[in-house]
């Protein structure tokens, strides 16, 4: 199945199971604007941060971001088929370990632009937590700020939360859990 970006209309992205994850750019010549991003593992998410960085979830929460604006191997454009290598300046590899989770239910694309809410959990401590990915303007990295988490406490309970959704405005998220509840999470008065 292939997704339109959020940010660039004309780019789709597909996963396989053996975790390769595909970009097309619509524009491009046909048979000249795919790109694979060999992530190495499952993928459980993959999506767009902006228009030339994708991010990939693989099922066993390893986590990367990729420039799909140049491969970074041999100066060329990395629509033309050549594979694009993972950044190496921002967090990742495996989530669980840098979070202190045990799960990560999905990294959310802010829509202005500044970023991502990445939403990991932990059934053992009964908690949910948001975590800005936000783009660090002084050395042009990635950082995940968990100085800044929001905590869902209780979450689902032992179940996992399975999505999420926040809107920024109204200070609002709402979780799906395997328990089968939605719930709506406001903060703190």
């Amino acid at each position: 199945m292939y997704k339109l970006a959020n940010t660039a209309r004309h780019q789709l992205h597909g996963s396989a199971p053996g975790g390769d994850v595909y970009v097309l750019d619509l524009q491009r010549v046909p048979g000249n604007g795919g790109m694979t991003l060999n992530h190495g593992a499952s993928i459980h998410h993959a999506g767009f941060l902006t228009d030339s960085l994708a991010f990939a979830l693989s099922h066993d929460e390893r986590f990367a971001l990729y420039d799909i604006a140049h491969d970074g191997h041999d100066g060329h454009d990395g629509h033309d088929g050549h594979d694009a290598a993972a950044l190496t300046n921002l967090p990742s590899g495996d989530l669980r370990a840098v979070l202190g989770c045990q799960y990560v239910a999905d990294v959310t694309p802010k829509t202005d632009g500044s970023g991502a809410i990445i939403g990991a959990g932990s059934q053992d401590r009964q908690s949910f937590e948001l975590v800005f990915l936000a783009k660090d303007p002084a050395r042009q990295s990635w950082l995940l700020d968990k100085g800044n988490r929001v905590g869902l406490p209780g979450a689902h309970g032992d179940d996992i939360v399975r999505s999420f959704c926040f809107f920024d405005r109204e200070q609002l998220v709402l979780t799906a859990g395997e328990d089968g509840a939605i719930k709506a999470w406001r903060p703190a008065d």
